[in-house]
């Protein structure tokens, strides 16, 4: 059976892809949120992903979004399932590779095969480098960064785009990868945010009318803001963001930060990573002030309240 290739490339590490099915290459490719730029960095490490896909006609016309992991001691492996198990991933610690199963119904699902084929298991693997993964925008002022967690649809993208409006510089509207260099530090992270027909109308004014669509779509915001999108910066300040009526911005206890994190930060199962993990968020929490976020669309006045938190040199 014929074998379909790609490499791609996530910070400073490739991911070298297998599969039997060309149309899933290009999905992938499509939907790959990752700078493809040639960095100055060189490759640190390289991993492999092998992708079957399957075409199970006895599958019924509509999935659940189901997702369930389990650590396999024996194997030493994490299994990862999706849509009822019609995406199934293994990740091997001790191989550095991922292998997967694709039932072809799954190619609806665009935009999210590349996070769960690509981001999530890489993510995982790349805890080996002391890489640490966590749902955040990261938007950068005066050479520091601001970390706004959240789970989808709570406004991370919306935020980014409002603080670029603003003058801030961009990292990141989606995922992070922290780590540790005489202080907290960031890499980012998608530079392709995917957006809702809403919220780009919404922004207009920078991005363009869009037409009317369903879902989301991405837009390269390296290419909308070329002068605007960075790659690295140490962390200042933290906000766990939330929609809401009025402003109001909250210091959190570090311990109430790890707590309200520890679900945003890191997919725990490995067990010697799962005690890393719970290290590594308190120790950030501890150093980095964390601020519980409640937002609203006047973004003249979250830019004065966020202006205000970052450190000035």
């Amino acid at each position: 059976m014929k074998q379909y290739q790609k490499t791609f490339r996530i910070l400073d590490f490739d991911l070298f892809v297998t599969t039997n099915n060309r149309e899933l290459i290009e999905i992938l490719d499509e939907n790959f949120l990752y700078s493809e730029k040639k960095l100055d960095t060189p490759q640190r490490g390289r991993f492999r992903l092998e992708i079957e896909v399957v075409n199970n006609l006895e599958r019924v016309r509509e999935l659940h979004n189901q997702f369930n992991y389990a650590y396999d001691h024996i194997q030493d492996a994490l299994l990862l399932t999706y849509l009822d198990g019609a995406i199934r991933v293994e990740i091997s610690y001790a191989e550095r590779k991922i292998k997967a199963q694709v039932e072809k119904i799954t190619f609806r699902y665009r935009a999210a095969l590349g996070n769960w084929l690509l981001t999530l298991p890489f993510a995982e693997l790349v805890k080996e480098y002391h890489y640490y993964f966590m749902h955040s925008a990261a938007l950068v002022k005066e050479g520091r960064a601001l970390l706004l967690a959240g789970k989808s649809g709570q406004g991370k993208t919306t935020l980014a785009l409002a603080l670029l409006k603003m003058g801030w510089h961009y990292i990141s509207d989606d995922e992070v990868y922290l780590f540790v260099d005489n202080g907290f530090y960031i890499r980012g992270g998608s530079i392709k945010a995917k957006l809702t027909s809403r919220t780009w109308e919404m922004f207009s004014d920078i991005l363009g009318a869009p037409e009317k669509y369903r879902g989301k779509r991405l837009i390269d915001l390296e290419s909308a803001f070329p002068d605007r999108v960075l790659t690295k910066a140490r962390v200042a300040n933290l906000c766990i963001i939330a929609p809401a009526q009025t402003i109001r911005l909250e210091r959190l206890k570090p311990i109430e930060a790890v707590k309200e994190l520890f679900s945003l930060a890191f997919l725990n199962a490995h067990p010697n990573y799962t005690r890393e993990n719970f290290g590594f968020l308190t120790d950030f929490c501890y150093s980095v002030p964390c601020y519980r976020l409640n937002f609203t669309t006047d973004f003249v006045e979250l830019d004065r309240h966020l202006t205000e938190i970052m450190p000035t040199k």
